[in-house]
């Protein structure tokens, strides 16, 4: 019988938690050898390097310059005049025509 690492309480060999304060019991798992050789080839994966950020120096901030901008230039576009619009000369309406589901 083990003993749980946080409270103390005596745990079944196969429990996977402590039933007293819900900790996770932590057990060595036990694997074959050719096992532990296969995870030596999938677990290559190495973490990024922690603490690699380097924040900028204090007052290297440059504000840009005020009144440097300049508008777009807008090419051949003009913009169309008020009151030119007129309506098309003749409008001929669609013709309906009854039909024949209505004759029953």
């Amino acid at each position: 019988m083990a003993n749980c690492a946080y409270c103390g309480t005596k745990l079944d060999d196969n429990a996977k938690f402590c039933t007293a304060c819900g900790a996770q019991v932590e057990q060595a798992p036990v694997q074959p050898e050719a096992a532990q050789q296969s995870e030596t080839v999938q677990g290559s994966y190495t973490a990024p390097a922690q603490g690699s950020y380097t924040a900028p120096a204090q007052g290297s901030y440059t504000a840009p310059a005020q009144g440097s901008y300049t508008t777009p230039a807008q090419g051949s576009y003009t913009a169309p005049q008020q009151g030119t619009y007129t309506p098309a000369q003749s409008y001929t309406p669609p013709v309906q025509t009854p039909t024949s589901a209505a004759a029953d």
